[in-house]
């Protein structure tokens, strides 16, 4: 649920280009999505503090089994995805950046950008 707000490092890669090819066409979503995003963190919040469980736990309470499972892999298919769109970060050896422009080929990205 907090993955909502968006602003990881490839979420905003994306609304970049998405901003280059349709400039302020799209900009009518912001006042559409920017109540739910602020609204979902304290929700979430809530239930995790109001039940002491996590959020498979609480779903678990309200459906069976094999749909919390299959959500599960969902989450974890999503956010293994995300984390291989990320591009690799620089080196820290350079503090003058010119390491920025060196970039992974590898085809699985999660493994070279975490490295």
């Amino acid at each position: 649920m907090t993955g909502a707000a968006d602003d990881d490092p490839s979420g905003i890669a994306t609304y970049s280009e998405a901003g280059t090819q349709f400039g302020y066409g799209l900009l009518w979503t912001v006042f559409l999505t920017t109540p739910f995003m602020i609204a979902i963190q304290p929700v979430s919040a809530s239930i995790g503090r109001v039940t002491g469980k996590g959020l498979a736990a609480n779903i678990t309470a309200l459906a069976p089994r094999w749909i919390v499972f299959g959500l599960v892999a969902l989450l974890v298919g999503a956010n293994t995805f995300n984390i291989a769109a990320e591009p690799p970060r620089p080196s820290s050896g350079s503090a003058s950046g010119s390491t920025a422009s060196i970039r992974s080929t590898c085809w699985c990205g999660a493994p070279c950008s975490t490295a």
